[in-house]
């Protein structure tokens, strides 16, 4: 459930140009409708993603995502920085 006031704001930033991103330590295939539904582009999501065999068994997650690990987010916001130029980032919840 999306807190409230969030799809708001998150309208509010967009019409202000500011770019908003979505770090989570939950997993992109659950992250990726939330994201759609508040007009969050699918490249700007870091999240962990799960693994899947060909017969589709679970096979583990991805370790090369920032957010599968202790302290991923700290990393995942620093990336962001570096990858876009940013000097100030805000981040919210």
């Amino acid at each position: 459930r999306i807190s409230p006031g969030i799809a708001d704001l998150i309208k509010t930033l967009k019409a202000n140009n500011t770019e908003v991103f979505l770090v989570s330590g939950g997993f992109r295939q659950m992250i990726k409708p939330v994201a759609f539904d508040l007009g969050i582009p699918t490249e700007n999501i870091i999240a962990n993603q799960l693994l899947f065999g060909s017969s589709g068994e679970y096979a583990g997650f991805d370790p090369t995502e920032p957010t599968s690990r202790s302290g991923g987010k700290a990393v995942a916001v620093q990336q962001i920085r570096q990858d876009h130029g940013y000097n100030t980032l805000v981040m919210i919840g």
